[in-house]
């Protein structure tokens, strides 16, 4: 899932594709159906058939999309309400699957809109020959009902180009923190809570603050460890080499523990990833696993350094 800087940023490049027009309206909801519907089919019109009033199938056609991007002129609220009726008609006409009818617009639904919305859903209710489920949807239903639940991969396909979400060397993590945002530990593995070292905790005098996020994410390790088997085997190495180059890199730039922690985060998180809790509590678990496992924040005593 998501940060909140991250949503504010999709959001608003997705009320700006929203204003688009006829064609580019349509060709934007279809971008976004494609990445919500693993069968999403537009059919494309054929001769005097036309698309049949469709505009989109999903979920092996049980769902029919029409679309709309709403264009100024003259008597909006008629044209819109007849637009309504050509081509749920014509999806009847052509179509004797479907069950559900979502119109798609970025136009105001008014009184006569609104009058035959009400006409054909009681014409096509429960008890009628021909029950379908009639929905009308706007830019923000859209973005409420599909978007807010669609992984960052899937977003960054339909509205590329987001500033500074991660570090790119970890791009690549990015599904990992997504699982561990969704998912409840269930106590995978027997293995129990080990205490942190005192030499990486103590003498890098990590805040506590830090060892308590530490600590909340430590439970995640036998999950996280479970994931990378699941990947290319040497991803986990990788990353870890990863991991140290960047705390390395924050070292150059500040000695205080708290901030180079802080740039750890955020290099796998994104600059506000403590705005959305799951997503935070995600990125204390990864880095602890790299913390644990692999070292990368160790540093050898005092007296092995000669200091």
């Amino acid at each position: 899932m998501l940060d909140a800087a991250w949503k504010d940023w999709y959001f608003a490049k997705h009320a700006e594709r929203s204003l688009a027009t006829g064609e580019a309206f349509e060709s934007y909801i279809d971008s976004v159906l494609r990445q919500h519907h693993d069968d999403f089919t537009n059919p494309r019109p054929m001769g005097s058939f036309g698309d049949g009033g469709c505009d989109g199938l999903g979920d092996a056609g049980r769902i029919l999309y029409a679309m709309y991007g709403s264009r100024p002129m003259a008597d909006a609220e008629r044209r819109h309400r007849e637009k309504i009726r050509g081509d749920f008609e014509r999806a009847l006409n052509h179509y004797d699957f479907f069950e559900v009818w979502r119109f798609v617009t970025n136009a105001p639904l008014g009184i006569e809109c609104a009058k035959y919305l009400t006409q054909i859903r009681r014409a096509h209710g429960p008890a009628s020959d021909r029950p379908i489920l009639i929905q009308d949807w706007d830019a923000v239903y859209v973005w409420n009902n599909i978007m807010t639940a669609m992984p960052w991969a899937k977003l960054d396909r339909i509205l590329p180009g987001a500033p500074g979400l991660v570090n790119l060397e970890l791009i690549d993590m990015v599904p990992l923190l997504e699982s561990l945002d969704g998912a409840h530990h269930n106590g995978l593995g027997n293995d129990p809570v080990r205490p942190v070292p005192p030499h990486k905790m103590s003498y890098n005098q990590l805040p506590e603050t830090a060892m308590m996020e530490f600590n909340a994410g430590r439970v995640w390790a036998h999950p996280i460890e479970l994931w990378f088997r699941e990947q290319d085997p040497e991803l986990r190495d990788r990353k870890a080499l990863t991991f140290r180059s960047i705390y390395e890199a924050a070292r150059f730039v500040t000695q205080e523990p708290a901030e180079v922690l802080e740039r750890v985060y955020v290099a796998l998180g994104g600059p506000n990833f403590r705005l959305d809790a799951r997503r935070a509590n995600a990125v204390y678990a990864v880095t602890a696993f790299f913390f644990d496992s692999c070292d990368i924040f160790e540093e050898p005593p005092a007296e092995l350094r000669g200091a």
